[in-house]
């Protein structure tokens, strides 16, 4: 009855509800996920806002990745948590209305994060070939209109589906894996003219300062390959051989919890990773708990009725 009105292929459906038991364990961590991203992520996002130390254009990359890890938590993840749970309760109504709309969010800001990470590749390579050109070439407003451009490919990318799902399958797969072949690219070509050059000390060119950053860069890529490959593999081998049996379905939702799990990783990573950052989110903490605290104690004590001693106690 739902084949000619719902937005996803039915049999999908059909095929998945096979395994009710493991998508309510989907749903349940898909929801505390969300709630840790969409926490975590805003504590980022607010404290690039106060990071005075940190390079403009290192404030935008770290912001367009916080900020698609945040719509992952607000968005993504409760659609797929909908998605899971009409699975779960055996609901093909639920099923067609979240389908579609989940599949494109997710999409779409996983198309983003990946952008997002080979230009930050990009700017790290820039960063040691242009040396004292750097903060003249790589201003904020060229990272701005390239994110901007990532956004809008990644959006086109998205909607093609409009035009044909395969269109969009197959163009999505092409940007995912030109945007890891790229940053595998630069970063690999960092690491050996490091190693060849061995740059000196020099008062506006930090070597230590430099390697710390782009180590730390390399373990958010390091993080991001270990949660999205195992999806992008599920992606391809069901793509080459069909969205119909059930082990490439399900693989597909283990793989896209995992996948989507990562951004509420990257918030520990940053704070871990970069001091500035980690500063500016405890001052945020220690501020927002001292506020909590200040408000509950007026809540509480605006409830408590002072005694009157003056009057007595009446008996009652």
């Amino acid at each position: 009855m739902y084949n000619g009105s719902c937005t996803l292929d039915i049999s999908i459906f059909i095929s998945l509800s096979q395994a009710p038991f493991a998508y309510h364990f989907l749903s349940i961590g898909n929801l505390l996920c969300s709630l840790t991203a969409i926490t975590g992520n805003a504590i980022i996002l607010l404290a690039l806002r106060r990071c005075s130390s940190l390079h403009p254009s290192s404030k935008a990359l770290f912001s367009s990745l916080a900020l698609s890890d945040f719509g992952v938590g607000l968005v993504a993840q409760p659609l797929f948590a909908a998605y899971t749970f009409a699975i779960a309760w055996d609901n093909p109504r639920l099923f067609c209305i979240i389908g579609l709309p989940y599949s494109l969010f997710s999409s779409f800001l996983g198309l983003v994060s990946f952008c997002t990470i080979s230009v930050v590749a990009l700017d790290r390579h820039l960063a040691l070939i242009l040396r004292f050109r750097y903060r003249k070439i790589v201003t904020v407003k060229r990272i701005t209109l390239i994110l901007m451009v990532a956004w809008f490919l990644s959006a086109f990318f998205t909607v093609s589906r409009i035009f044909s799902i395969n269109l969009r399958r197959i163009a999505s797969n092409l940007m995912l894996v030109s945007c890891l072949l790229l940053a595998l690219f630069f970063y690999l070509k960092t690491y050996i003219n490091l190693r060849q050059h061995k740059l000196r000390m020099e008062s506006s060119f930090s070597v230590f300062y430099y390697r710390k950053s782009t180590n730390s860069m390399f373990i958010v890529f390091c993080l991001f390959l270990s949660t999205y490959l195992p999806f992008v593999f599920a992606l391809v081998v069901a793509t080459a051989f069909g969205f119909s049996s059930f082990p490439q379905l399900f693989a597909l939702d283990i793989t896209s919890f995992l996948a989507l799990l990562n951004s509420s990783l990257n918030p520990v990573v940053y704070c871990w990773r970069i001091k500035e950052i980690q500063r500016e989110a405890k001052h945020l903490i220690r501020n927002s708990h001292s506020c909590y605290s200040i408000i509950l104690g007026r809540f509480f004590q605006s409830r408590v009725m002072p005694l009157n001693t003056s009057q007595g106690v009446q008996p009652v």
